[in-house]
């Protein structure tokens, strides 16, 4: 299902040229891609991910390697499932949560893959911990506050400059659309893109059309 929004410009607080001008900016128009240029932004994009989870993973086993060494043990590859086993099983001890030492694990089986190291994922003692870590009550998930008026309302009186501007406008979209943040980054400017759905301005105020959101997985065509 297409979720369509519509914004008044007296929501936003912030009419077009009024953006503009405190941008101090000319409105660009939006530019068509040929299939080559397209196909390099998906891999530039697809690339900045990788280094992401390349510098996740790398955290991870400094804190493994950091882990072994402060108990004796050796931590360099290949390691023995129970020795994994018994990090996750402390991890826990201590209060990491289940995303954290999913994180970790694979952090670790990445290692030994880019090593050319085999890793017996199916080690009995092993599979055991990390169920458990996947039914164990840890510590509560933290829950960013919602952005409600209270918050909001200071943020927007407070702008004096062309980049409090620019803030002001993604969090007064972020409120009115009640939007997650993947949905905002991932809007297209008048018509739909590469991205997960399109903003459109008209003479009435603003447009959001969401094609595509972390809760539909699935794109809709219009």
């Amino acid at each position: 299902m297409i979720n369509v929004l519509i914004l008044d410009k007296a929501q936003i607080s912030m009419s077009n040229s009024e953006i503009a001008t405190n941008a101090g900016q000319t409105e660009i128009a939006p530019a068509t891609l040929t299939a080559e240029h397209a196909h390099a932004v998906r891999e530039a994009r697809a690339a900045s991910r990788a280094a992401n989870t390349s510098r996740t993973y790398s955290a991870q086993i400094r804190n493994f390697e950091r882990w072994c060494d402060a108990h004796g043990y050796r931590a360099t590859l290949p390691v023995s499932p129970k020795l994994v086993a018994a990090y996750l099983s402390d991890r826990r001890r201590q209060g990491s949560s289940r995303s954290t030492l999913a994180v970790g694990y694979a952090a670790i089986l990445a290692g030994h893959r880019a090593a050319g190291h085999r890793f017996d994922e199916a080690d009995p003692e092993l599979r055991e911990v990390r169920e458990g870590n996947s039914r164990a009550a840890v510590r509560p998930e933290k829950q960013a506050r919602a952005l409600m008026p209270d918050l909001l309302a200071p943020i927007l009186a407070a702008v004096s400059t062309p980049v409090d501007a620019r803030d002001a406008m993604i969090l007064a979209l972020l409120y009115n659309g009640a939007l997650r943040r993947s949905e905002l980054s991932g809007l297209d400017f008048a018509k739909p893109g590469e991205g997960t759905g399109v903003l459109r301005l008209d003479d009435h105020g603003i447009e959001i059309e969401v094609l595509k959101s972390k809760a539909s997985q699935q794109a809709s065509a219009k």
